[in-house]
Formats: structure tokens, sequence, C-alpha cells
């Protein structure tokens, strides 16, 4: 039997369109769609008290913040599956880089019971305790013969992303990132190859851009057969409301 994976990625919790979740929430526990497992790939979270960009005063996103809506979208997503791989995005990664800049992090570290060289965004976050497994940035999973990581790279238009990471990892990839849809075919003697890229679940309204981000919302559902063969289906959701899978509308 197939094994059926649902990839969401580039949520920026808490930056995420609440609207836009909760379909995306109420459509993977429909009965129909049988998820068997959930790839979270990258920048689930912000992390934007840790970044080093300018910030806005007065700003209501905070370390704390960010790990209490973590967990409860997390147990949101339980309800789905209990197997649950999260894979590092760049955003997550800016914790890696502040817990080995930054003494102040021990402390908090001190106050959640966790030991100073175990400290990652992991145990920071919870996720050891809500049992789902964690990939740092770079690291990706195998679903069949489809690679699935964060990924690097953002060129100027859809598709041409998803080309340059076929390039940069010379197998079929599926990646997150550029907040976009799209999707790069190529066949040579050795076969046929495809390289995908997933859209994002945050605002796409963000106060750091001026003017119409080209941006789109979306998730995908993987197909993998037992030998290694897949299916991505690319899902757009559209104006914030509606989305088509298996020749149905959700909304």
């Amino acid at each position: 039997m197939p094994v059926t994976y649902a990839i969401l990625n580039d949520i920026h919790i808490p930056y995420h369109d609440k609207k836009v979740l909760n379909l995306v929430l109420s459509f993977l526990k429909k009965k129909e769609v049988k998820i068997d497992e959930i790839i979270l790939n990258g920048d689930i979270v912000d992390c934007y008290p840790i970044s080093t960009f300018d910030k806005k005063p007065f700003s209501p996103s905070s370390i704390d913040l960010e790990i209490e809506e973590l967990e409860k979208f997390i147990k949101e997503l339980q309800k789905i599956t209990p197997k649950i791989t999260y894979i590092a995005g760049n955003h997550e990664d800016r914790t890696r880089k502040w817990i080995w800049k930054n003494e102040a992090i021990h402390r908090l570290g001190q106050d959640r019971g966790i030991q100073v060289s175990k400290l990652s965004f992991a145990t920071l976050y919870g996720l050891d305790d809500l049992g789902v497994k964690y990939l740092e940035y770079g690291d990706g999973v195998w679903l069949g013969k489809l690679f699935c990581t964060h990924g690097r790279v953002v060129r100027k238009h859809s598709a041409f992303s998803a080309k340059a990471e076929w390039e940069g990892n010379g197998c079929s990839t599926l990646t997150g990132h550029t907040h976009r849809i799209g999707r790069y075919s190529v066949t040579l003697r050795g076969g046929t190859y495809a390289s995908f890229e997933n859209a994002c679940l945050c605002s796409l309204n963000p106060e750091y851009i001026k003017g119409v981000p080209n941006w789109q919302h979306g998730c995908s559902i993987v197909h993998v057969s037992p030998n290694g063969l897949f299916n991505v289906n690319q899902i757009d959701i559209l104006k914030r409301s509606s989305l088509f899978y298996g020749g149905k509308e959700y909304s």
C-alpha cells in the first residue's frame, strides 16, 4: 500500500494566516484524506525575537509565545497522525546561532530544566517532550525516491528555484523556502526527475515587504509506493478559503 505524507512549510508562527492554517487542518482531518505522516518542512516558527534584523517596537512576538503556539499546533497535528517529522529551516537555524553566541540563553534553558550542553531548538521549543522527530537545517528525509528538505535557493520566478534545487541535489526534490508553488521536470538518459516548490501558510502581507510579494498559499500531499515511486499533489489554497483534492472541494 502507498504511504501518504502531508508536507507543510513556511508557516512562520505567530505570523501565520490563521484562516488558511485552520482550513488545512480541517482538510487533513478528513477521513478520506488518510495521512500516514506529516512532514513539517522548515520555517514553521519565525524565531523573530532572536533574528538579527531590525525589529518593530512593541512587537507581540516572543519566544514564550512562539513555544506556546507551536505546542498547540503540534497537538492539533497529532490528532491526525502521531508520526511527525520536523525539518529545520533557516528561521529555526536562528536558534542554533543564537545559542552558540548568547550566554543569556543558558539561563532560559536552566529555567526550563535543560542542561546547557543539550540546548537546541528541539529542546527549547519542546519538540522532544512532544515526541516529534527533529532534523537540523540542511538535512532532509527520503520519501521513496523524492528528497524532502527546506531548501536554500530563491530565484526570481516560480519553478526556477525548483530547478536550482534539482541541480544542487542531483535528485528529485521537494522544498519550501520560496513561499511559492512551482515544478520543474527533466528527462535524461538515467530517467525522469521532478523538483517541487511547496507554497507557504504564513501571512501574504508582511509588514517588512512593500507592495505585493510573489507568494502563494498551499501545501502538498505525497503518495509513495513500496518501490519508491512517488506522486506529488501540489494543492493551491484559493482566496484563503478553498482547496481541491481528489475531485472534491474543501472550504
